[in-house]
């Protein structure tokens, strides 16, 4: 039986010869058996080792040539150890315990995995920075007047529930990724999942606060979005945006967890982030939410960020800044200025029902609690869900 470097000859389940492809025609002459000239050797070689079923003498020829080789080529072989005296026995495979495996598996990531690792950070960074530029173009220096009210307000509502999918899209395609070889390191042990889940975040969170900063900050003051006295305005978008992101982040990787495909994580997190936008008060009045999914923004991140944010953003605005178009009052020759619809931003917030969860001022960080509680349940459900469910991916023709 010929293979590409070795042969296998083999009759009747008797062997007769076994190695290496250019060692088997010095191996056949040696027992006076040559490959005539001009005959392929495979041809020759298998004929002589067959049964010649032409005539009795040939057949009883036969059988004895086969039975002389095949007990010649055993005569060959070295002879097999005494199996009845105990050998010793192989050295017990050490496991490394989980602090040597967190530090290993963020050595394999940081310095066997460059530059590659880099390159990935710097698309995560550039991506996010291009995407926040975008944003704050469109929205470029908005005034703090009436006429730009609701251009803030769509503003907001942007960057919480359009600008940040890119970012979430990435990490559903790095996660799958990491799936392809993760479910063989976890089968062959290589590593435990605890120890595997604490050098990624070790690895991963410089660069994911770095990522969402790059996202956050040029539209901040691209758009004017601060107060000029002090900074405080500044941390508490910041502070939420992370949060927010944060929140979204879990939301991705526990679908990545629990689903075997891509397709599969995308549709749920899809309805989701519908009906945390649209019960966020902006493009449906919470008074005309249908009363069937009005429930949902009491666990709807963006609902929570978008109000924090608002009430951030218009609290401090006493008076707006109107145009007053005058107008002629009953066909009289007398001309007289109105009074602006929404003259401060809390008749604004009023009228948006923006601030029905923050009636009093320490009520204003009820945003941080609710969205960082949010964040700890599913991180929590993530990690559970890592733990319970094979991370075996779904095999394609690619793969």
């Amino acid at each position: 039986m010929p293979y590409r470097f070795a042969v296998l000859v083999l009759t009747n389940g008797r062997t007769i010869f076994s190695g290496k492809r250019k060692d088997m025609i010095p191996y056949f002459e040696s027992l006076d058996y040559p490959c005539p000239a001009q005959k392929n050797p495979a041809d020759y070689y298998i004929d002589l080792v067959s049964l010649d079923m032409t005539t009795p003498e040939a057949h009883v020829e036969s059988v004895q040539r086969i039975e002389h080789l095949a007990s010649i080529f055993t005569q060959h072989q070295p002879s097999l150890t005494d199996l009845s005296h105990p050998g010793v026995l192989p050295p017990k495979i050490w496991t490394a315990s989980a602090p040597w495996q967190v530090i290993v598996l963020w050595i394999r990531a940081l310095i066997f995995q460059f530059p590659y690792n880099l390159i990935e950070a710097l698309h995560q960074v550039i991506q996010n920075v291009a995407m926040s530029v975008l944003i704050g173009v469109v929205y470029f220096g908005l005034n703090r007047n009436q006429a730009s009210a609701d251009d803030r307000l769509g503003l907001l509502y942007v960057i919480l529930a359009v600008g940040i999918w890119p970012m979430i899209i990435h990490i559903i395609q790095k996660e799958y990724r990491a799936k392809k070889w993760l479910h063989k390191d976890l089968l062959d042990r290589t590593y435990g999942r605890g120890a595997f889940l604490i050098a990624k975040l070790l690895c991963s969170l410089p660069v994911t606060l770095i990522s969402i900063g790059a996202y956050i900050i040029p539209v901040y003051f691209m758009t004017r979005l601060r107060q000029d006295d002090d900074f405080r305005s500044f941390g508490i978008f910041v502070g939420m945006m992370y949060l927010h992101v944060f929140a979204w982040r879990a939301t991705a990787k526990l679908l990545v967890y629990m689903l075997p495909t891509p397709g599969w994580t995308v549709l749920p997190l899809s309805i989701l982030a519908v009906l945390s936008s649209q019960t966020s008060g902006y493009p449906v009045h919470p008074n005309q939410i249908w009363r069937v999914f009005k429930w949902f923004e009491w666990i709807s991140p963006t609902q929570w960020t978008f109000q924090q944010l608002t009430q951030q953003e218009f609290n401090g605005i006493d008076k707006f800044n109107c145009q007053k178009i005058p107008v002629q009052v009953g066909g009289l020759p007398i001309l007289t200025s109105p009074n602006c619809g929404v003259e401060t931003g809390r008749d604004l917030l009023s009228f948006m029902n923006l601030s029905r969860h923050a009636t009093l001022p320490q009520d204003l960080w009820m945003g941080f609690v609710a969205v960082g509680v949010y964040d700890v349940g599913m991180f929590f459900l993530a990690f559970l869900a890592f733990f319970i469910i094979r991370q075996r991916p779904r095999l394609t023709p690619s793969t």
